[in-house]
């Protein structure tokens, strides 16, 4: 179960549905058996980008100013386990030089 902002996910007068994958709900929009979805950007975006309904939607920006942790998790079965320290210590060096930032900063500006 996703949970987007409190307005939205207390507001009993929207009508929601909840799937297993954006990809789902991206369907269902491009089969017009719903009107609009919620996504966060980053996400979002990927999916529609990947999908055959690319030039069927229009983004509206809305931004209810709450922040949404994002994760990064690696298999416990990944062939690349065994690099699970340098990828944090990559992503570490990413986040002080700046280069998260400036890659968060696109989706918002």
């Amino acid at each position: 179960m996703w949970a987007y902002f409190l307005p939205f996910d207390k507001d009993s007068k929207i009508p929601k549905r909840g799937v297993g994958t954006e990809k789902q709900l991206l369907n269902m929009l491009g089969l017009n058996r719903i009107q609009l979805i919620v996504g966060t950007d980053c996400q979002a975006d990927y999916e529609i980008a990947q999908s055959s309904y690319q030039h069927l939607f229009e983004k509206v920006s809305y931004r209810p100013n709450n922040n949404v942790k994002l994760h990064i998790a690696i298999s416990k079965k990944s062939l690349y386990l065994d690099k699970i320290q340098a990828f944090q210590n990559a992503l570490t060096a990413l986040i002080k030089e700046g280069a998260i930032k400036d890659i968060s900063s696109s989706y918002f500006n």
